[in-house]
């Protein structure tokens, strides 16, 4: 996206964020920017191997365990996300 471009999507979502008159909605838009944010979006995640056997190891003893939720489970949570 060129320069100009992004200035005129800036501009747009500035102007569409003046015009919001619910509350609950302006809070959710500051949450969603607050944790892309934090979230480091350019940096790429870092594990050491010992990490990544780590979370490998916990997550097979999970699935064993029979820890988890089932597709429908996640269908019907989904419904609820943004």
């Amino acid at each position: 996206m060129d320069t100009m471009t992004m200035d005129c999507r800036k501009i747009q979502l500035a102007q569409f964020i003046l015009g919001i008159t619910d509350s609950a909605l302006l809070n959710r838009i500051s949450s969603v920017i607050a944790d892309f944010n934090q979230a480091g979006v350019d940096e790429p995640c870092h594990y050491s191997l010992q990490e990544v056997q780590e979370r490998l190891r916990v997550s097979e003893e999970s699935a064993l365990e029979g820890v988890g939720v089932t597709q429908e489970e996640i269908e019907t949570e989904s419904l609820n996300w943004v």
